[in-house]
């Protein structure tokens, strides 16, 4: 089982989880990227998302912050903060997710770290899965 999580440097903070698509690796994920950071996401963004994709599946977060269901694609200068970690608590998430991507999310972000910024940014994306 496999669960990888979008860290930060330095920090136990994530911002989003994923499990792997079959044969992607660390590249595509089916997961949960966090929208309220830094600051709560404007609802004509996610209103955007709702038209694009056709889907939106928002979940409740810690930190009242919520997440986003959707494909990630991970920028490859990004891979190195996309990571496992052992949690008592992987398992059972990992197993949760699972559930919710069958069928795939329909939205689909591009994700990528923004050093500048200390934060992962993500883009709405239009490309295969």
């Amino acid at each position: 089982m496999t669960l990888y999580f979008l860290t930060h440097p330095g920090s136990e903070l994530y911002s989003g989880y994923g499990i792997p698509v079959k044969g992607k690796g660390k590249e595509q994920l089916y997961g949960i990227f966090i929208i309220d950071r830094p600051e709560r996401a404007d609802q004509s963004w996610i209103r955007l998302v709702e038209e694009t994709f056709g889907d939106l599946r928002l979940f409740n977060m810690p930190n009242r912050e919520r997440g986003l269901l959707s494909q990630l694609y991970v920028q490859k200068d990004s891979l190195g903060l996309v990571k496992q970690r052992k949690k008592e608590s992987s398992r059972y998430v990992e197993q949760v997710l699972r559930k919710y991507c069958d069928p795939p999310p329909r939205t689909k972000l591009r994700t990528w770290w923004e050093p500048g910024l200390l934060l992962w940014r993500s883009e709405l994306y239009s490309g295969d899965s």
